[in-house]
Order: C-alpha cells, then sequence, then structure tokens
C-alpha cells in the first residue's frame, strides 16, 4: 500500500483553507486565557478600516519576519513592510499572492507564493523578482539556514544550495507538506496527518516516518540542533531530542488549534493558535504555559524577534510582539 493510500485525509486540510477560516472573530472561542503572561503583548499593526480582503475585514497574515528594523507580514491578499521595527507599515504592491517568508543570507528575502513559484529580494524587500521552480502546487513555508533553504509545496519538497537563486524538487510523494524547519543542512518536514520527513543532506534525500499521532500537524521549529518541536491540531505538541529520529508527545495546555512555533533561544519557544492562543516553553518544548495574548483574534504565524522576543501574525491584518516581562 502506498503512504498516499494510508493517508487519513479528512486531516490533510489544505493551507489555503485553514487560512480562510482565520478570517473570522473570535467572539465565540474557547475560554479566555489566564491572568498573567511571562511576555508583554503590543499591537503592531491591525486592520485600519480598509476595503480589503475577505469581506472587507482585512487580511490574514499567515506569516512575519524581522531582521534588524526591518520587518515584513505576507498574505495572499496583501503583503506589508516596515523599516522602523514595526512602528510604520507599507503595503508591499508587487508581491503576487505569497503564503510564507524567510531570510537568507546578506538582505536576502524570499517568498512563497499560490502560484507554486518563489519571489527573491536581495535589498531586504525593497524590490522583488520571480524565481521559477519545478514545484507542484502552492509553496507554503520556507526555512534557511545559511544559503541552505527548503520549501514545502502543496505536492513536493524543494531545496537550494545558493541562497534561493536556483531550487531542486526532492525525490518525494506528492502529498500536502504543510511546514519545514532548518538548522545546518538538517531539515524537519511535516505533512498533515503524522507523516515527518528529515533530510541531514541539504534536502537531496529524506526518511519518511508516520507518527502514531494523527492529529493535523502545522508548525515545525528547532529549539537547537538536536531538539525540534511540532504543533498541531486540538493543541498538539511532539518533541524530539534527537533530530528527529523519534518524537514523544509533550502535555499540552492548549485549547485549540496550534498553527506555528518559533524558538528565540535553545529554551525560549512560542506556540500560537486559534482564538488568540499561545503557549510558551523555557526549557526547550520539555513544559509548556499559557500565555494571556489580549486577543482572540487567530494566530497563525511567529518568528523570533532580534534581540529576544516573538513577532506574532494573524487574522485582520494582526502583528503582535510578545516581549520578555509581562503582567503578573
Amino acid at each position: 500500500m502506498s503512504i498516499a493510500s494510508s493517508v487519513p485525509w479528512g486531516l490533510l486540510v489544505p493551507a489555503a483553507a485553514l487560512v480562510t477560516l482565520a478570517v473570522t472573530s473570535g467572539a465565540d472561542g474557547p475560554p479566555s486565557p489566564p491572568d498573567s503572561s511571562a511576555y508583554t503583548w503590543t499591537t503592531l499593526h491591525r486592520h485600519g478600516g480598509e476595503l480589503r480582503g475577505p469581506e472587507g475585514i482585512g487580511v490574514v497574515l499567515g506569516d512575519v519576519v524581522q531582521r534588524g528594523n526591518m520587518v515584513i507580514a505576507v498574505a495572499p491578499n496583501e503583503s506589508f513592510r516596515s523599516v522602523d521595527g514595526g512602528k510604520t507599515w507599507k503595503e508591499i504592491p508587487d508581491l503576487r499572492r505569497p503564503f510564507g517568508v524567510a531570510f537568507a543570507n546578506n538582505g536576502v528575502v524570499v517568498v512563497g507564493r499560490f502560484d507554486g513559484e518563489l519571489s527573491r529580494s536581495v535589498n531586504d524587500g525593497e524590490t522583488w523578482t520571480d524565481v521559477k521552480t519545478d514545484g507542484e502546487g502552492a509553496t507554503f513555508s520556507l526555512a534557511f539556514s545559511g544559503d541552505t533553504g527548503f520549501a514545502t509545496a502543496y505536492g513536493s519538497l524543494l531545496h537550494t544550495a545558493d541562497g534561493g537563486q536556483t531550487w531542486r524538487r526532492s525525490s518525494m510523494q506528492s502529498l500536502l507538506w504543510t511546514h519545514v524547519a532548518a538548522v545546518e543542512r538538517t531539515a524537519i518536514a511535516i505533512a498533515g496527518a503524522g507523516l515527518v520527513a528529515r533530510s541531514v543532506d541539504g534536502g537531496e534525500t529524506w526518511q519518511t516516518r508516520w507518527l502514531p499521532d494523527e492529529h493535523a500537524l502545522n508548525g515545525v521549529a528547532f529549539a537547537d540542533d538536536r531538539t525540534v518541536v511540532i504543533v498541531g491540531s486540538d493543541g498538539t505538541i511532539l518533541r524530539s531530542t534527537d533530530a528527529g529520529l523519534s518524537w514523544t508527545a509533550v502535555p499540552s495546555p492548549a485549547r485549540t488549534h496550534l498553527r506555528a512555533l518559533a524558538f528565540a533561544s535553545a529554551t525560549e519557544g512560542l506556540a500560537v493558535g486559534y482564538w488568540g492562543e499561545a503557549v510558551r516553553t523555557s526549557d526547550g518544548g520539555a513544559t509548556w504555559t499559557r500565555e494571556r495574548t489580549g486577543t482572540r483574534m487567530h494566530l497563525m504565524g511567529v518568528s523570533a524577534r532580534p534581540g529576544g522576543g516573538f513577532l506574532v501574525s494573524g487574522a485582520r491584518e494582526t502583528v503582535l510582539a510578545a516581549m520578555p516581562g509581562g503582567a503578573q
């Protein structure tokens, strides 16, 4: 029996459908988060009332990254850029239907697009050029470690060794690869309902395995070169301490679907999800605690912020900064 035929297809929900779901507000979401927080949460951007996005209530920012004072937040409908650390923002007019964004070396920014191609900037997002690939379907997620990069698409995995100038398609079965994380030449990619792929040679070869937990897998991140964490539906958290060779379920305080996670250091991590949910770890993902975010918007992306803390993006053009030192 092929891998594809054994997939619980009900859990392989296309990312585009999840983005559409995230437009809704959290008016009837789960119980409110706790009354304390290890981070101070500040709104850097939100929908200002412009007629934009589905139903005119703003776009869903699925991914956000920062390098220096330059911040880029992307959505298939519209994307935004700040050059002052998130104080002021401008729309990016020449990005076409982006899903994911990542930094490579030396001012290079690479964006995955809905049409399966990529956009690349060599000047921190001021101008963009198209990059052709032989990938299959929309490009959802990107990860770089120096000039070595990886990308997941609806039906393929891609890799690059030159900072995203050229890409090669890995020899993998055509599945919905939703997210990828990398450290040096090691990468972990996830595909929906429990399938994990691992490469230790820059994406030339991959080994796959099914995890016993059949929850949808949505986000993956390395804490260090050995510790990697996956988050998913119903608050699922899985952790590996051997660079993805084996996995253990971790008790999760989350009360809804987790969509993304990031690590600011080998110990400090943050995962976010629907209805403003956020959970933090201070021990490399071994234990987790709920955060008070101050929003009920669906949170779809998170990345480490220079100097500490995190940036979080989500529905209705939400961009939040989570900085150490919260309200008790």
